[in-house]
């Protein structure tokens, strides 16, 4: 469902979870679904026809479906070719191995396919049963050689009748949302607010504010700062609850900046710009009190 939507809101230049999108033609390969799946999505979702969004299904693909002259082609006969969602990735592997070196080749190829017809690739993948919240990119199925190639990663799973979605990636800045399938709009995804209680100061974050308070301006990396103040989460999870407290830093007189990703890790910026009666000579400080 969520990748059918994304796929009909890109093909109809449609708003996607409260973002734009760029319209332009979409390549759906459903290796997984008969084509009468789709007609009834359709009909489910009172869609309309819509000529940029193509479907092929496993009997139209075949067994020798050449991904590169399909993009080659579909690129030239519409030059505003914008997406292929494979789904799933395992269908398309030469090699099913689960090893560094060869997923991580599989990977880089599919970019360096992306930049060339100037289009994104999306890889629909399987994730283990038990996702780990503090860590939900280790569900990915597969080695560590995807999530190292990877440009952008997202992982959903389904508590209650609420989904959550992990987002990171090298060129966008960590999220998680929160949505769910609204069925007073026939299944289609609707974005909820964070269910977090917004009147509570995460824990994590509180140590984060005393330090950056003690220390004024520091450009430091969310594995440091667990490391500096013993926290037990992962630096991952660490990160997103930065960028969902931004406003909270504000509050306290913070500026936090979350500079581009590099090679290693993404570096976070932080200013305190208020005036408060911590003594920087005090290196006894655990930095858990509030400023």
């Amino acid at each position: 469902f969520f990748c059918f939507e994304l796929s009909y809101a890109v093909a109809k230049g449609n708003k996607f979870l409260g973002r734009n999108t760029k319209n332009g033609e979409v390549l759906y390969l459903a290796f997984e679904d008969p084509e009468y799946r789709f007609s009834e999505r359709m009909k489910m979702f009172q869609y309309d026809d819509c000529d940029d969004l193509i479907v092929y299904t496993k009997e139209k693909m075949g067994k020798n479906f050449d991904l590169e002259k399909e993009i080659q082609n579909r690129k030239m006969f519409d030059p505003d070719f914008r997406m292929v969602i494979v789904d799933t990735y395992e269908k398309i592997r030469k090699n099913k191995e689960k090893d560094y070196s060869i997923e991580y080749d599989e990977f880089t190829n599919l970019q360096d396919l992306a930049t060339k017809y100037q289009i994104a690739i999306v890889l629909v993948m399987h994730t283990i049963k038990s996702i780990d919240e503090k860590e939900p990119f280790n569900a990915i199925q597969g080695s560590e050689g995807v999530k190292a190639a990877a440009e952008s990663m997202i992982v959903m799973f389904k508590k209650d009748d609420v989904k959550r979605m992990y987002i990171t990636g090298k060129d966008v800045l960590d999220d998680m949302i929160y949505f769910q399938q609204d069925k007073s709009s026939n299944m289609k995804i609707k974005l909820l607010e964070d269910k977090e209680e917004e009147d509570i100061i995460d824990p994590y974050i509180m140590k984060v504010i005393n330090y950056v308070v003690f220390k004024k301006d520091i450009l430091i990396t969310c594995g440091e700062l667990c490391s500096i103040l013993k926290l037990d989460i992962s630096a991952n999870s660490l990160g997103k609850r930065l960028l969902k407290n931004k406003k909270v830093f504000e509050e306290n007189y913070i500026h936090m900046d979350a500079l581009p990703r590099t090679a290693m890790a993404r570096q976070y910026q932080f200013k305190y710009f208020g005036n408060d009666s911590y003594d920087n000579n005090d290196k006894n400080d655990s930095f858990s009190r509030a400023p």
